[in-house]
């Protein structure tokens, strides 16, 4: 019974975190967490169970009604309310695809001939960094080359990181990576389809250099600030050094 409670309480929190990562504000993601919980609720018995003032709890639950993500009955002289379908957390998100989708067909026609393609981009913060793995899983039976990795990228990342790597499974995606020491035991070396060794302290970088297809990819995590060079031949001559150090890294 105790390990039960654990685990739905594990649960529950993963659940909330990932609603908000849906586009709910904090507040939405806790009352609908506790309807959950409830099945069924009046504003006073979730304002409770939250935490939250009941004014606070009444606004909340109308504007989730009014998403459609809560409904509500009335019994005996009540008003319970209660979560829909989950498949209504998904319609918000096939609308802004849809009009996406549509928007970048229009940028494409105005703008004649191929696409213009940099040699040296740069990109900041977490959507930065989803932007450049969003380019490097176009390719598929590749393997791909990162060193003086930290681990600190993918914890910015957050919730993204399960699905980014869930996508470099299913394209075959192989990882070898060159570790800093203090990344030992971080959740990117439990993947199946990482392989890490460690580089020894004093060849630590406060720069992860990634390599993948024509790319190179200069990050520096503390930012995060990452720099993306388009350059097949720069991108074999950082493979040829990376087959070095790897050479010289160690598996523990």
């Amino acid at each position: 019974m105790i390990t039960t409670f654990i685990f739905r309480g594990k649960f529950l929190i993963l659940v909330k975190e990932k609603l908000i990562f849906a586009g709910l504000s904090r507040r939405e993601a806790e009352i609908y967490e506790t309807l959950l919980k409830k099945r069924q609720a009046t504003a006073n018995e979730v304002a409770k169970a939250s935490s939250i003032e009941r004014t606070v709890a009444y606004n909340t639950l109308n504007k989730l009604i009014e998403k459609g993500f809560v409904s509500y009955i009335n019994k005996e002289k009540k008003r319970y309310y209660f979560t829909t379908s989950a498949e209504n957390l998904l319609v918000g998100w096939r609308e802004k695809q849809s009009i996406i989708e549509a928007l970048v067909k229009d940028i494409k026609t105005m703008v004649p001939g191929s696409e213009i393609k940099p040699m040296i981009q740069i990109y900041e913060g977490k959507e930065g960094l989803k932007v450049l793995y969003e380019i490097a899983l176009q390719y598929k039976n590749a393997t791909f080359y990162s060193m003086g990795v930290t681990g600190k990228s993918l914890d910015i990342l957050g919730l993204s990181f399960r699905n980014i790597a869930a996508r470099a499974g299913k394209n075959k995606v192989k990882l070898k990576i060159i570790a800093n020491p203090e990344a030992r035991g971080h959740r990117f070396t439990k993947e199946k389809i990482v392989e890490t060794r460690y580089a020894q302290r004093k060849y630590k970088s406060a720069v992860t250099t990634s390599i993948f297809g024509e790319y190179v990819v200069l990050n520096l995590t503390e930012k995060p600030v990452m720099v993306l060079i388009h350059s097949k031949e720069m991108a074999t001559a950082y493979r040829n050094y990376f087959s070095v150090l790897w050479d010289y890294a160690t598996k523990k």
